[in-house]
């Protein structure tokens, strides 16, 4: 099992890709590339199918920080699939977040039967308000950002999801935090869950995964499913992009 040590997070950018043929005879015909088997950054299998994309419900059962104060937690989330310097990073009672005391997100990986995924409860505790301001801009687009190699990115859904290429470095686009250093994290808690056959459709079927702290002492618990049908829509998320661009001119 892998420590929050060994994080880091990446950022996807829009990527759009055919052909096009034209013949004297005919109309130009327009394919489009088909998608991968194997996703490139998170080398997972992509079938393109939500259930096989696992959702979390999080429920926060002790945010404190000592007696007068609340932590900022992070979900540090991997896959036994994927490389060591990857993982997704979603805030949880933080930004857009403050004050929740339950979230929902699908992640942007598939998993098969026996997948292990492992979840690394994290507190902020090192953030520059700048940093945290970035960081909170770049998940609000997809409800999570990506840590890869030391840098964090802002993914873009639909070449995320389903890619059709297989340029890593095409795929990740520009880092929005080229440093991210995981000392700035306090780990709360880490916890593991074995994919099954079939996900749960509804977080209601889920038994609970609790992350204990170093004291044996529950911080939050997830429920992990596979919705039929994805949770982050095309047009539900343009307001968030288009709030992501003014803030950040050239943030994709």
């Amino acid at each position: 099992m892998r420590n929050a040590a060994d994080f880091s997070v990446v950022l996807l950018a829009v990527i759009v890709c055919g052909c096009g043929s034209d013949s004297p005879a005919t109309s130009p015909v327009v394919t489009s590339r088909p998608a991968l088997v194997v996703h490139p950054v998170f080398h997972t299998f992509v079938s393109g199918e939500s259930a096989h994309r696992p959702a979390i419900q999080v429920d926060i059962l002790d945010a404190s920080r000592g007696w007068f104060s609340t932590a900022k937690l992070y979900v540090a989330v991997q896959s036994s699939r994927f490389p060591a310097e990857t993982w997704v990073i979603l805030p949880v009672n933080v930004g857009d977040f403050a004050g929740c005391r339950t979230r929902f997100v699908q992640l942007p990986f598939e998993v098969n039967s026996n997948d292990t995924i492992v979840f690394n409860l994290l507190d902020d505790i090192r953030m520059t308000p700048e940093e945290e301001q970035r960081v909170m801009t770049g998940c609000r687009v997809a409800g999570y950002c990506i840590l890869h190699a030391g840098s964090l990115y802002a993914p873009a859904m639909k070449p995320l999801l389903v890619p059709t290429v297989d340029d890593v470095a095409v795929l990740l686009g520009k880092a929005f935090i080229d440093d991210m250093n995981m000392r700035k994290f306090q780990n709360f808690g880490t916890a593991e869950y074995i994919a099954s056959n079939r996900l749960p459709e509804s977080p209601h079927q889920a038994n609970r995964l609790t992350l204990l702290d170093d004291a044996n002492y529950a911080r939050i618990q997830l429920r992990i499913y596979g919705p039929p049908n994805s949770l982050q829509l095309e047009n539900e998320l343009q307001p968030a992009k288009t709030a992501a661009a003014e803030q950040y001119p050239g943030f994709q």
